[in-house]
């Protein structure tokens, strides 16, 4: 009985303990929520859903002075940036179109993201180019260089911790308005 009740407990906790980790696309119904209740974007502790390879061809002299990964391929030296999912971002721009996030400490490591459809309420913010290529690749500005969007990854979203949306309680009501009594 005491054993049962332990395997009880313990499943107890590790679903309520599993449900508060879980993350949600952000999309425009939070983002429209959390300005109701007067969160700031640059408040929130954002992620990306999928992994995100940024690639550039480097000169020779800025080898030695670029972090990542560097690469000599078919004699030219290659420097790629890894943003494995599930990275912690914070926002350090918005406004009505865009968000721009951070995953990196530095002030110009940043990548923008929009909300790209017209779905209304459920349109989530991915990451955004000025111009996608044929094959889904991208060019994209980070950290004042071009990289190239390797693994057609012109999708990757921005999500939040459902949590943090479920504690937002927001109350309406509608006026019904009082008539003057003769």
């Amino acid at each position: 009985m005491k054993t049962k009740t332990l395997l009880l407990a313990a499943a107890v906790a590790s679903i309520f303990m599993t449900s508060c980790a879980k993350k949600v696309l952000f999309n425009n119904q939070i983002r429209e929520t959390l300005e109701v209740a007067n969160i700031p974007l640059e408040g929130i502790q954002f992620y990306n859903d999928k992994k995100l390879v940024l690639r550039r061809e480097l000169k020779m002299g800025d080898a030695a002075l670029e972090s990542g990964t560097v690469k000599f391929l078919k004699g030219k030296t290659i420097e790629f940036l890894t943003l494995p999912a599930q990275t912690p971002g914070v926002c350090r721009a918005a406004d009505k179109e865009k968000l721009i996030i951070a995953f990196d400490r530095g002030r110009r490591e940043v990548l923008e993201f929009r909300n790209l459809s017209n779905n209304g309420k459920e349109s989530v913010y991915q990451l955004y180019s000025d111009g996608w290529e044929v094959d889904n690749a991208a060019k994209i500005l980070y950290n004042g260089k071009e990289y190239s969007i390797q693994e057609n990854k012109r999708d990757v979203k921005l999500m939040i911790k459902k949590d943090v949306y479920d504690k937002i309680k927001i109350k309406k009501r509608k006026m019904k308005g009082v008539k003057v009594r003769s």
